[in-house]
């Protein structure tokens, strides 16, 4: 090696890094000893360039071909820091640096799992004792260690990171901590000694101790004499690996670094205070280690260089210049305010309004409002002749909606960063296909497996979307019990029964035609067939079957994924062949190999493998746009844009809230010099430094995020106080055209009120029949009969529905029936065991769940005391009782027919009768009843005497009651209530009303209006009320 002063040079934020850094390359400025000759293209190809991210190393080629001319030139070596290519070491080399192959990191975390179990297993007595009172929670599952492996794999690269020994964590003192650090310290042996134990037995290498042996063989290698000039450019060197490769180069003969932007304007003063914070092993303060500098303090006292050494490429524009002094001002150390406050005072600081000229602030009221503005920015960049524009930001939801955005102006672009495997259709389709299989109940699992697109089943294309369309409304839809995938069949061939016998089938169910159906049955084959691999180890409902390893669970599920989104022609045009499918099976494979020997049930293989996705990123392998681009903060580093957006300018997103280790606080980790909370906040601080260099500048922030609000970022509020209120309201100013935009993209012209619908069917449209229980609603809400029946729309239930009140009416009234027919009361023998029998038999055809099962049981056995008794005291004067007794009576006036059940009519002995309706509730209340407003009893009274009831010959109504089948028993008698309300006058009267109502509707004279009551409407809702648009209209008018 030659001794030389190192050669370090830097390029301030605000000048475009590679297109200063290519020009000192070739005329000789960087290398003394090199000068580019275009007349020899080969020239360039003995530089080699190191760069930070993969992203850099395309735009430096691009920008070679820009510079060079586009002339036939072989470009230089470049490397990302990240990924030093071996294959020119020696055997020997790689040998003596204990170079394995690194093992993945799915191989890592299923290995780690496994010697967390078991550690679990012999976690020694004394730490099960540490706290006898509170037992300690330990992993029981595979899926809970793999999330604790996840955690320890993050302390192994942390240690071997910032190259510390494990010596140093262990001797921490438990005094300081707590009791607690004892059963820590125990775990954290899984990584200092079985995991290397471990990895021997593997012949493999720890990611981070392998990348670090690499890059010291590539300094070696360097340091034995490269001819060509070598460069690292754009690192800050706060990894101390690469720091040393650093200080390699620079003290290299033909070696160069290339620093972004190393603040020239902090004083002196501070500067050193900065570098001897970074170099103090002891110190406490953070404050320090947060700064944007620090890294780059750090590395030049490692480098043994001043600041005043390192050398400026590039020139800066006044105002630029400007502008990094005002950031360089706002970063200063809380306890330098002193300083910033006489500069101020001394007008040191340029004008601000002038350096930031052409930088706006877009405060959105939410983080909609701002996506959509940031989506309007990048547009309208695009006709400023801007040629490369991009939003940064570490939010990777507002990236999502931005990318939503601007599929409204045609923009259709990527996010670098990727998207959670999580988050596509494929992971969709394999917890659908695995809840649905293995979890009892999971009925949204079900229906999505069934609906979801990437689902072919092997079934024809041309009848596939007809055939989930009828599986779904004969069999998915409204299902009250429990059932899982495997009773699907019996479930539609029963539905289908079912609807047979039913006369009163839904809409929505009556257009399926035979045909349908029978694709509905087929579907259901075709989807038991896909999934019998996975199947064959559910042994029972509770999915407690036996145990497999993890790579075998990988290998069925593989199995049935395909079956299941196999075409036709038993091809997957559409499972492993775009990104997101790439990157599902390279993890499935990767697990394969791992040949992982842990043993899952199928309840806990389902957690696990929700776990291993979510550690997995969908990246996008071309780029759709070479104009827009969403980045993240580490995608952006040295890219040079004309149109800049920092997006999620709040706390919490600049900096990003630290993930918190849970065996690591950060006392402990500020003990061990660790600091990585700090200095992440310290790299975020420098990415907001280098971006302020781009001229024309937009920050965003949303000031409530899920509707709460948020706090900006501290950097921004900063700048913001040092720049003062002018500066703010200005900064303001000019984003406020992207906020008129975005509150104008969507504004129409003023629409006038919905008015209340008022429809008027033709007469040969009307019902020809009505129910008696519907006369109410055509009493006081037409509109719903009218979208009912003549309309023909039908409200489609949930695929889960809850037992209601109306399911519990139904099985109420089905046990008294049973009961009025046995003619079972108080004095039956053996009234107990008939009454179990009975009830016991109603309930177990409801299978109903288990909480709501016994409440209702419970219910029913106290209203049936009451009951018994009630008809203990009305038996003697009891001729004959009717039950669910049908009518059909014509009203020859209007053509029409009125039909249905009693529910229950008394022949007395008097010669008169009782009708009976019951009731769960206290609706519809007596007043209600007698003031017509739901006269179904009267109607029915009416009927009686008409003698619509065939099988009873009596014409005379002597009383109406409610029995109510609630908790307080009671019954409500409408009729001779203070010799007002006979059943004659009640009766009469609602077939007088009726006669006129329906009169009015088939003339034209009166409309199918919604909420023809809206005074007695408080409690009264209806299933069409969206289609009425009820809300929007009904503020017009008094209900009061």
């Amino acid at each position: 090696m030659h001794n030389k002063k190192p050669n370090v040079f830097t390029i301030a934020p605000s000048s475009p890094f590679f297109r200063e850094m290519i020009p000192a390359l070739l005329n000789g400025t960087l290398v003394e000893n090199f000068r580019y000759d275009p007349l020899n293209p080969l020239l360039l190809a003995s530089v080699t360039i190191y760069v930070p991210t993969k992203r850099a190393i395309q735009e430096l080629r691009s920008e070679f071909i820009e510079i060079t001319g586009k002339k036939s030139t072989i470009l230089p070596i470049i490397k990302s820091l990240g990924d030093v290519v071996e294959e020119k070491f020696t055997a020997d080399l790689l040998l003596s640096y204990n170079l394995n192959p690194p093992v993945s990191n799915i191989q890592r975390l299923l290995e780690l799992a496994r010697l967390i179990l078991i550690w679990r297993n012999k976690l020694p007595d004394i730490i099960k004792d540490l706290y006898p009172e509170s037992p300690l929670s330990l992993p029981i599952s595979p899926a809970n260690a793999i999330w604790l492996a996840k955690n320890l794999a993050d302390i192994i690269d942390i240690i071997e990171t910032e190259e510390k020994k494990w010596e140093d964590l262990h001797a921490l003192k438990n005094e300081k901590y707590g009791m607690w650090w004892l059963l820590a310290a125990d775990f954290l042996k899984i990584a200092s000694k079985y995991w290397t134990e471990r990895l021997v037995e593997l012949n493999a290498s720890s990611p981070v101790g392998y990348q670090i042996a690499l890059m010291r063989a590539e300094a070696e290698h360097l340091m034995k004499g490269t001819k060509g000039p070598i460069i690292i450019a754009g690192s800050t060197g706060s990894i101390p690996a690469t720091a040393r490769l650093m200080s390699t180069v620079a003290n290299h003969p033909n070696g160069a670094i290339v620093l972004p932007g190393l603040d020239c304007h902090i004083p002196t003063a501070i500067w050193n205070t900065i570098t001897e914070k970074s170099t103090n092993i002891t110190s406490s303060n953070t404050t320090y280690s947060t700064h944007p500098q620090y890294s780059l303090a750090k590395l030049l006292d490692f480098l043994d260089i001043k600041r005043e050494d390192v050398k400026r490429l590039g020139n800066v524009s006044n105002e630029m210049y400007g502008r990094s002094m005002v950031i360089s001002k706002s970063f200063l150390p809380p306890d330098t305010s002193d300083m910033r406050n006489t500069d101020i005072l001394e007008n040191k600081i340029p004008n601000i309004q002038k350096c930031f000229s052409d930088v706006a602030l877009i405060e959105a009221d939410n983080e909609r409002e701002e996506a959509i503005s940031i989506a309007i920015a990048l547009r309208m960049s695009l006709d400023e002749n801007k040629k490369k524009s991009a939003l940064i930001t570490a939010d990777r939801n507002l990236a999502r909606r931005v990318k939503l955005e601007l599929t409204r102006f045609g923009i259709n672009i990527d996010i670098s960063a990727g998207i959670p495997l999580s988050t596509t259709l494929h992971s969709s389709i394999l917890t659908s296909l695995l809840n649905a299989i293995f979890k009892l109940n999971d009925f949204m699992a079900i229906a999505t497996l069934v609906k979801h697109p990437l689902a072919k089943f092997g079934f024809p294309e041309k009848y596939l979307s007809r055939a989930k369309n009828a599986l779904e409304l004969v069999a998915l839809r409204g299902n009250k019990n429990s059932y899982d995938i495997m009773d699907l069949k019996s479930l539609v061939l029963d539905r289908i029964a079912t609807q047979k016998n039913n006369t009163h089938v839904p809409h929505w169910q009556s257009r399926l035609s035979e045909e349908d159906k029978e694709l509905a049955v087929l579907l259901v084959d075709h989807i038991l067939q896909c999934i019998t691999p996975l199947v064959t180890y559910k042994t029972n409902k509770n999915s407690t079957c036996g145990n497999l390893s993890i790579s075998d669970w990988t290998k069925l599920t593989v199995t049935c994924l395909q079956n299941v989104c196999l075409d036709e022609h038993r091809k997957l045009p559409n499972l492993w062949f775009e990104e997101e499918g790439k990157t599902l099976s390279s993890l499935f494979s990767k697990i394969i190999e791992t040949g992982s020997c842990i043993k899952a049930n199928a309840i806990e293989w389902i957690d696990i493998i929700t776990r291993l996705i979510d550690g997995e990123t969908v990246k996008p392998k071309i780029e759709k746009s070479s104009t827009l681009f969403i980045l993240g903060t580490l995608e952006s580093r040295l890219l040079n844009f004309d149109t800049l957006i920092l997006g999620g300018l709040n706390e919490g997103v600049w900096p990003k809230n630290t993930a918190k280790n849970p065996f690591l606080s950060r006392v402990m980790q500020s003990d061990l010099n660790l600091k990585t909370a700090e200095k992440y906040i310290g790299q975020a601080a420098h990415d907001f430094e280098m971006a302020n260099g781009t001229r024309h500048l937009i920050y965003t922030r949303s000031l409530r995020e899920n509707n709460i609000p948020t706090i900006a970022s501290r950097w921004l509020q900063r700048l913001l106080v040092l720049g003062g209120t002018d500066f703010f309201d200005n900064l303001k100013k000019r984003g406020q055209c992207y906020l008129d935009w975005t509150r104008k993209l969507d504004y129409t012209t003023k629409q006038p009120h919905y008015k209340r619908p008022k429809p008027f069917p033709p007469l040969e449209a009307q019902p020809r029949t009505y129910s008696f229980s519907e006369i109410k609603q055509l009493i006081n809400d037409p509109y719903a009969v009218y979208a009912r029946r003549i309309l023909k729309l039908d409200f489609i239930p949930h695929f889960k529905k809850d037992p209601d009140r109306t399911d519990r009416g139904t099985l109420f009234h089905n046990i008294i029936t049973e009961l009025i027919k046995k003619r079972i009361n108080k004095n039956t023998p053996e009234i107990n065991h008939l009454m179990k029998q009975i009830i016991d038999s109603h309930f177990e055809k409801e299978n109903l769940p288990p909480h709501i099962d016994i409440i209702w049981r419970h219910l029913f056995h106290k209203i049936s005391h009451s009951f018994l008794e009630h008809e203990e005291k009305i038996q003697s004067s009891i001729e004959k009782i009717f039950v669910n007794i049908p009518a059909k009576m014509a009203i020859e006036s209007i053509g029409i027919h009125l039909t249905g059940f009693a529910d229950r009519i008394d022949l007395l002995k008097s010669g008169f009768v009782d009708i009976t309706d019951y009731k769960t509730g206290d609706n519809p209340k007596k007043e209600t009843a007698q003031k017509l407003i739901d006269p179904q009893l009267s109607l029915e009274a009416a009927a009686l005497k008409a003698g619509s009831f065939s099988q009873i010959d009596c014409r005379k109504v002597a009383n109406l009651f409610y029995i109510r089948l609630k908790q307080k028993f009671k019954i409500d008698c409408i009729t001779n209530d203070k010799k007002k309300y006979s059943a004659d006058e009640l009766s009469e009267k609602s077939l007088k009303n009726l006669i006129e109502i329906v009169t009015l509707l088939q003339n034209g004279e009166q409309p199918f209006i919604s909420h023809l009551r809206l005074s007695e409407k408080s409690n009264i809702q209806s299933e069409y009320d969206h289609l009425a648009r009820v809300a929007e209209w009904r503020e017009e008018y008094d209900i009061s």
